[in-house]
């Protein structure tokens, strides 16, 4: 998605600061940070940043390829990972996009309408396939 790619050449630690603000911010932030600090420990960050670059673009592409995020959702580190850690995780995005996108408005525009849709979208790809 093009208003996620303009984030990261706006401001070229889009993704760092994404993860910073996930642990600081969410407000699942500290059963999320002693998941992915107990299962990732031995990441170092730049392969870390790019595992989060590929999660972003799967939800963003969630709903033309659903089968990949939910490939993502059964991989081990995932497998105790709750659904509203994943919505706080899009939320966490979406608020720092609003930051970082000079096409964001406050009005409802196409950028904010294409996010709530992959917003939508993803939240139910993750409460179906973690329901079944």
């Amino acid at each position: 998605m093009a208003s996620f790619e303009r984030c990261c050449i706006s401001n070229p630690d889009f993704v760092e600061q994404f993860y910073g603000n996930l642990f600081n911010q969410s407000e699942y932030k500290v059963p999320i940070k002693q998941h992915f600090a107990d299962h990732e420990a031995p990441l170092v960050n730049n392969k870390r940043f790019k595992m989060l670059r590929v999660a972003i673009d799967l939800i963003i592409h969630c709903q033309k390829e659903p089968e990949n995020l939910k490939h993502i959702l059964n991989l081990g580190i995932h497998q105790d990972v709750e659904a509203k850690w994943y919505k706080s995780f899009i939320k966490t995005i979406i608020e720092q996009v609003k930051v970082y996108d000079p096409l964001w408005t406050d009005d409802a525009n196409a950028i904010q309408k294409a996010w709530n849709e992959i917003e939508t979208s993803a939240g139910k790809i993750i409460e179906t396939h973690l329901a079944s």
